[in-house]
């Protein structure tokens, strides 16, 4: 926010609980508070826009941003997959999506089918591997694929205080509280690789999954084809946009589901629903369609009329004060 961009990572003394859920259940931590962003989930950042990426290491899919040049071991990352602000999808968007889901995985299979309204399996679990136990820890191995493979592990217990290290070159810290992973990108199958993990408790669940990069970028591209809006636009907190289907439908907005919205399409006044469990969903008719939405804070209007009434009448306490002290000066 500091470069005027916003990111996923946030904390606030006025939490919202449900995206908080929204994002853990895409998989950026195992826990609703504090949401943090660890690592680039590419499915989950691709829908919440999510275009540009600050890091020390590239992660498969995204791209370094040309004519821009490093900084404290840091490179600018793009990517090419986001979504924009607004689309079309289908009305199995409104479903409640997090109570059909086994995990986070399976959570963002289940919103990418529900946008599309048909099955769409981005990620596949992922058993060919090879388990040693050893001293040192638990090695997982992986023979060579394909590069196009991209490979992603989750890890669940009770308690966590684990450390991974990826082909013996130190990856990150599992642990429990504030520094609650779930979902983390591995790698690409391109070459053989090894996961290490240090201090695995015996509750430990790993699980791993696969999704092929080729295939993630034709769902993308049937996203972009179904969606029927243009001319998004965002100022001052207002979103205004076009819609242009063929049949009455809907548009999913990657914009946190709130009822301070006011939304109008063609200027006649829309109830906003709420999509994917936390997002903002507008319904929209056949044929041409200017959808507007403003934000009004909850309680501002009542708010300004408690101010003026307290204003007023406090004025008119002050001066019916002037008012006595004249009369009793004017008495002696």
């Amino acid at each position: 926010m500091a470069y005027n961009t916003f990111g996923i990572q946030h904390y606030s003394s006025s939490y919202d609980g449900v995206t908080a859920d929204f994002i853990k259940n895409l998989g950026y931590c195992s826990g609703s508070f504090p949401s943090f962003y660890h690592a680039p989930i590419l499915p989950a950042d691709s829908l919440l826009g999510v275009k540009y990426l600050l890091s020390e290491r590239e992660y498969d899919g995204f791209l370094p941003l040309e004519g821009m040049s490093s900084y404290n071991d840091k490179e600018i990352y793009e990517n090419p997959y986001a979504l924009p602000l607004a689309f079309s999808s289908s009305g199995d968007i409104l479903q409640n999506i997090s109570a059909q889901s086994a995990n986070a995985f399976d959570y963002i299979n289940r919103i990418y089918s529900s946008i599309l309204g048909e099955d769409v399996a981005l990620f596949t679990p992922y058993t060919d591997y090879e388990t040693v136990t050893g001293e040192d820890g638990v090695t997982y191995q992986f023979d060579s694929t394909d590069e196009d493979e991209l490979l992603f592990v989750s890890l669940k217990a009770g308690s966590l205080d684990v450390y991974l290290y990826w082909d013996e070159a130190f990856l990150t810290q599992y642990r429990t509280g504030w520094l609650n992973h779930d979902v983390l990108p591995l790698g690409n199958r391109g070459e053989a690789h090894e996961l290490r993990l240090q201090n695995l408790p015996e509750d430990g669940q790993v699980s791993f999954y696969s999704m092929s990069l080729q295939h993630f970028g034709e769902v993308i591209e049937a996203v972009k084809r179904q969606s029927q809006v243009s001319d998004i636009q965002v100022e001052n907190g207002n979103v205004r946009f076009m819609s242009s289907g063929s049949e009455t439908g809907y548009v999913l907005l990657t914009v946190p589901y709130d009822e301070g919205w006011d939304v109008t399409v063609n200027g006649q006044p829309v109830e906003a629903k709420m999509g994917a469990d936390a997002l903002t969903v507008i319904p929209v008719p056949e044929g041409e369609a200017v959808v507007a939405m403003r934000y009004q804070v909850k309680g501002v209007t009542v708010g300004i009329g408690v101010t003026v009434a307290s204003a007023v009448i406090f004025a008119a306490w002050q001066l019916l004060s002037r008012r006595k002290k004249k009369s009793k000066l004017s008495g002696r």
